[in-house]
């Protein structure tokens, strides 16, 4: 039945399903996680604390792109082609880049030192330096078991390593932990939780020296650093509100955005699922499949949009409330969601490597976001926050599906 249906709809029913429950569970499990994480520092962190925290992680996943967060895709793509022997010689490649990061980091740690006199902050930045090379490289063996569709297993090492890791922060929370001692323990429960789990993939992986993977690794480079200005533009408003307003402000924000990310979080899987099966597909296959997709994604995220604008009142009076002030932002930044749908575009873009359309589309969005918040964040204060963001979201719906038939237009597909 799933198969006639499928076949009517043109979507594989039984390999959605089938995969599809396995990866949303796992961020079943995740958001589960986050959400008592955040209970945890909502109630034994001061706002000012918090806000500090979200600064530093803000700072460090701006560099993100040392880490090489798009060699995940080319290590997806290349394994779904078996091609495993790409594994060993990618995670080098990140190990060594993100050396690099880490030294971006020991130069904030100087200017906390020697222009804002604040030892802690110093101190935190240089702990990051040190351990965030080592988390970046631990954190590829999902891209490996998605390349082999093993979505199952992945699932199961997923979530015990989820519960460990926030479970190590909830304790560190609990005992009011410091910044310093947050940092540790969030970088070092990734190394060595999922750092197990990539070298044992690794120590598995057959080495073979005549094939070259030049390709997808200076794919996975270069889609990296295209992402530089977008991974600036998601955290830079963390940055500029905590320069602009105060750290508790930050901490209102960043509660503000906590649940719709999550929300994002969890509808990101339909676009995963989607990677390996764009990348087995024909351009003009894909071409034609693109505008159905694209709809039932975007009613299933409107459904989603609507039932959080309806609880979300009551989840934040009754499990955050020294941060009400967060609701209204909440909901505003739920109803931008609605825009997300555009990444189906992306998505086979990314599948089929194509780095001139994506180098543009990452250029382009960022720029405009950045210049959003650089205007709207000093004059409007958080609500200029919760505007940037969703307008950016807007702009990214329209120029996606605009690039995608600019690329795939049958002069270019002929």
């Amino acid at each position: 039945m799933l198969t006639k249906l499928g076949k009517k709809i043109g979507i594989d029913l039984n390999y959605f399903i089938k995969n599809g429950f396995f990866l949303f569970l796992d961020d079943g499990v995740n958001v589960v996680m986050v959400f008592l994480l955040s209970l945890a520092f909502a109630n034994f962190l001061s706002p000012e604390t918090y806000g500090r925290y979200s600064f530093i992680t803000a700072a460090l996943a701006m560099i993100t792109a040392f880490s090489l967060p798009k060699m995940q895709t080319a290590i997806t793509a290349a394994i779904s082609q078996n091609r495993d022997a790409i594994f060993i010689p990618a995670i080098k490649t990140v190990l060594k880049w993100a050396a690099f990061g880490g030294l971006i980091l020991i130069i904030i740690a100087l200017y906390e030192l020697v222009f804002e006199k604040d030892i802690e902050m110093t101190q935190a930045f240089v702990i990051t330096a040190i351990l965030w090379p080592f988390a970046s490289a631990s954190n590829y063996f999902k891209a490996y078991y998605c390349g082999k569709q093993k979505f199952k297993t992945f699932t199961i090492i997923s979530i015990s390593l989820t519960v460990l890791m926030n479970g190590a922060l909830i304790l560190a929370s609990y005992l009011n932990a410091s910044i310093l001692i947050l940092i540790a323990v969030f970088l070092g429960a990734q190394i060595i939780l999922k750092g197990f789990w990539t070298l044992l993939i690794a120590s598995k992986t057959p080495q073979n020296k005549t094939t070259d993977f030049k390709k997808d690794l200076q794919f996975g480079i270069q889609m990296s650093f295209v992402e530089l200005l977008p991974q600036i533009s998601h955290y830079g408003d963390k940055i500029i509100i905590g320069f602009f307003l105060d750290f508790r402000s930050l901490a209102i924000y960043t509660f503000a955005i906590l649940i719709t990310e999550q929300i994002k979080f969890l509808l990101k899987n339909i676009f995963m699922l989607a990677l390996p099966r764009y990348s087995s597909k024909s351009e003009q296959e894909v071409k034609k499949r693109i505008p159905v997709h694209f709809v039932y994604i975007l009613i299933i995220t409107a459904l989603t949009v609507l039932a959080f604008i309806a609880v979300c009142p009551w989840i934040y009076k009754f499990f955050f409330p020294q941060y009400k002030d967060s609701i209204p932002y909440a909901q505003v930044l739920a109803i931008s969601l609605l825009f997300m749908p555009g990444k189906t575009f992306s998505t086979a873009m990314e599948s089929h490597y194509k780095k001139t359309a994506l180098f543009i589309f990452n250029t382009i969005l960022p720029i405009q976001k950045i210049a959003f918040m650089l205007v709207l964040i000093p004059t409007f204060h958080l609500w200029g926050a919760v505007l940037s963001l969703a307008l950016s979201r807007l702009v990214e719906l329209i120029v996606s599906p605009l690039l995608f038939y600019h690329f795939y237009s049958d002069k270019k597909l002929s």
